[in-house]
């Protein structure tokens, strides 16, 4: 009989998990830019930038930006910007922000604001609150019904 050898263990390699794609966008002017995970906006303007985690735009420009995640606007201006978790703003502007965690914001202007807490620090405008963009809407609608109504009749 002859001696057989053991086998040697083989050793596997450990699951990792993937690296986050980060897209960083420099000095463009696109359409939309749309990206899986992390979006960096640099020096540039958009159409639409939507990021499936978070976003980061300084010195840029967007109609409508969409994260996931969290977002920072340093010197920037947006349309619209939706954002699923928190918002950092500082010297910006955008017309509606939207951000179910919170949002931080400073020397900035914001047309409406919903987020559940905000930290408003110096030299910061909004223009309208939840309840005040409500009111506008209800007032905006009874308006409109009204001339609708007078027209029609002519």
């Amino acid at each position: 009989m002859s001696e057989q050898e053991e086998p040697t263990p083989v050793e596997l390699p450990e699951e990792q998990e993937p690296e986050p794609v980060e897209s960083a966008v420099d000095n463009k002017m696109a359409c939309q830019i749309t990206v899986e995970q992390n979006a960096a906006i640099h020096n540039s303007m958009a159409g639409a930038i939507i990021a499936g985690q978070n976003a980061s735009a300084d010195n840029s420009v967007s109609g409508v930006l969409v994260a996931g995640g969290n977002a920072q606007f340093a010197n920037s201006a947006g349309a619209v910007s939706v954002v699923g978790g928190t918002a950092e703003i500082s010297n910006s502007t955008t017309g509606l922000l939207f951000a179910p965690g919170s949002a931080a914001v400073e020397h900035s202007t914001i047309g409406v604001l919903f987020a559940p807490q905000a930290v408003l620090k110096e030299n910061v405008t909004v223009i309208m609150t939840v309840k005040q963009a409500l009111l506008f809407g209800a007032a905006f609608g009874v308006v409109a019904a009204i001339f609708g109504r007078l027209l029609r009749r002519r």
